[in-house]
């Protein structure tokens, strides 16, 4: 099943892409599959057992520069539309703390 990417850099490759996963330590490059890039987003073959993990332990974390949304969709969660709810939740809440920042540094320089 997939593990899903958002929020990438539009010139993010596949290469640096499976670095970024194999330096956490949590999966091995003979356990990932086929990469797809495009669009600021990627689609990653992860076993089962190691892409919830992985999810966690990546989502919000820096890649170039970039803070990134990552999930893994298990075949327990492909019918399952909370998921969808939760994440929107997740990103909106992002948002909210961003607007924030971006308020605070409005001010600062007033």
């Amino acid at each position: 099943m997939p593990l899903r990417i958002e929020s990438l850099p539009n010139r993010a490759t596949k290469g640096a892409l499976l670095r970024w996963i194999l330096d956490t330590g949590e999966v091995k490059k003979q356990q990932v599959g086929t990469i797809e890039v495009g669009a600021g987003q990627a689609y990653m073959e992860t076993p089962e057992a190691v892409g919830p993990r992985l999810a966690k332990r990546l989502d919000g974390a820096q890649f170039n520069g970039r803070t990134t949304q990552v999930w893994f969709e298990s075949r327990e969660t492909e019918n399952d539309r909370s998921g969808h709810f939760a994440r929107l939740a997740r990103w909106l809440d992002m948002e909210r703390a961003a607007e924030t920042e971006q308020a605070e540094e409005w001010k600062m320089s007033a």
